[in-house]
C-alpha cells in the first residue's frame, strides 16, 4: 500500500469524521497546529523521563494532529499563507522537542557520543529535507517526493521509542535509519529541483 493510499484511508475513516464534528465548534486549524506542538512537548517530556511507551503513543497522537489541521483547513476552506507558515514552523519545533527528549534520555542512560551524534545527524538531515521542499515551493515547484518525509519519520520514531523498552538501542537504530533515508530523500528532491529548473530554463 503506497503513501497516498494510506493517507486517503486515514482521511476517509478517521480525520474527516473528526473534522465534521469540530466544524460545530470554534476550533480552527491553527488551534490544532499549536495543540500538536504542545502534545509533542508532552511526548518529549515523557521520553526524557524514561516513560517510553507513553512518550511514543503521545508522539503518534501529535502526528495525527498534524494530519488533522491540514484536513480541517482544506475541508472548511480555511487555508491561508499564515496557516501554512505556522504549520511548517510548528512541525519543526515539535520534531526538535522530540529529539531533545531523546537526548536527555540517552544522557540518563550514559550512552556514548555516537548516540548523541546521530541525534544531531537526524535533526540536520530532516531539516534539509524540509528545506529542499520549502525552497522548491518558493520556485513554484511541487516537491513532495522522497522515502523519508515527516510522516515516515514520526512512524519510525514511534516504533523506536516504544521498542526501546524491550530492545536496547532500538531508538539509535531508528535514528541511523532516519539519517540515511533523509539524506537519500534530500538528494531526490535536489535532483527533482535541478531537472525541473533545467526544463524551465530551456
Amino acid at each position: 500500500m503506497d503513501r497516498n493510499k494510506t493517507k486517503q484511508i486515514v482521511s476517509d475513516y478517521l480525520s474527516k469524521p473528526i473534522v465534521v464534528f469540530l466544524r460545530k465548534t470554534k476550533i480552527t486549524p491553527n488551534h490544532l497546529t499549536i495543540s500538536g506542538v504542545i502534545i509533542s512537548a508532552i511526548s518529549a517530556t515523557m521520553i526524557s523521563q524514561n516513560f517510553l511507551i507513553y512518550g511514543g503513543l503521545i508522539l503518534l497522537l501529535s502526528g495525527f494532529f498534524d494530519l488533522l489541521d491540514g484536513e480541517m483547513a482544506r475541508t472548511n476552506k480555511q487555508t491561508s499563507k499564515y496557516g501554512a507558515l505556522l504549520d511548517s514552523i510548528c512541525d519543526r519545533i515539535g520534531e526538535i522537542l522530540i529529539f531533545i527528549g531523546i537526548l536527555v534520555y540517552f544522557h540518563s542512560k550514559n550512552y556514548d557520543m555516537i548516540h548523541n551524534l546521530f541525534i544531531l545527524t537526524s535533526v540536520a538531515s530532516s531539516s534539509l529535507v524540509s528545506y529542499a521542499r520549502s525552497k522548491a515551493e518558493s520556485l513554484n515547484i511541487k516537491c513532495t517526493i522522497g522515502i523519508m518525509t515527516r510522516a515516515e519519520r514520526i512512524v519510525i520514531l514511534v516504533i523506536g521509542i516504544i521498542f526501546e523498552e524491550f530492545f536496547a538501542n532500538s531508538i539509535f537504530y531508528c535514528l541511523l535509519l532516519i539519517t540515511s533515508l533523509s539524506i537519500i530523500t534530500f538528494s531526490q528532491r535536489i535532483s527533482l529541483i535541478k531537472s525541473t529548473l533545467k526544463i524551465l530554463d530551456e
